[in-house]
């Protein structure tokens, strides 16, 4: 019961700070409230709640490599969510090393989840920003099978252009 309190406690101060975007300091003295208290949540059979919110924490404070390191602590633990979790870890990676994103989109790719799809585009959308044309054109097959019906005419549009760089 008192670990739920915590739990309570922090995810009130996480909204607080959410909620007052105006003033820097209150949403700072919030966000150090908060990450106190999910972090000595992670220590207790609370953890699995207190990771997620805890990377947000991070993301919100400038630390995505932080957010990212959080965020795969979970994916290991939460089977059930990993695929959803690894995809954000990705989109924290995107910040700091593209390298480590393209990895972890890939990876992504190879599980049953609801970001599946969005990981591959995402995949083909890093590999075009990277300069990575001849990757491109050797994985646009299954890259394109695995993306969504709503993203496929961007899809062709990047294999395209990869080609047209390409001199092909």
């Amino acid at each position: 019961e008192y670990l739920d309190l915590l739990h309570l406690y922090a995810t009130s101060a996480l909204n607080l700070a959410l909620k007052d975007k105006e003033s820097v300091a209150v949403n700072k003295k919030y966000l150090a409230i908060a990450e106190k208290h999910f972090k000595l949540l992670t220590t207790t059979d609370k953890k699995i709640a207190a990771l997620q919110p805890l990377a947000e924490i991070y993301a919100l404070q400038g630390m995505p490599e932080k957010a990212a390191d959080t965020l795969f602590n979970l994916a290991e633990i939460d089977s059930a969510r990993k695929g959803d979790v690894l995809f954000q870890a990705a989109l924290q990676q995107v910040k700091f090393d593209a390298e480590k994103a393209l990895n972890t989109f890939s990876q992504i790719c190879y599980i049953r989840c609801k970001s599946k799809q969005l990981a591959a585009y995402n995949k083909l959308l890093l590999l075009f920003e990277l300069g990575k044309y001849a990757d491109i054109l050797l994985i646009k097959d299954t890259l394109l099978d695995a993306i969504h019906t709503d993203k496929k005419a961007e899809a062709h549009l990047l294999v395209g252009k990869s080609l047209y760089y390409l001199g092909e």
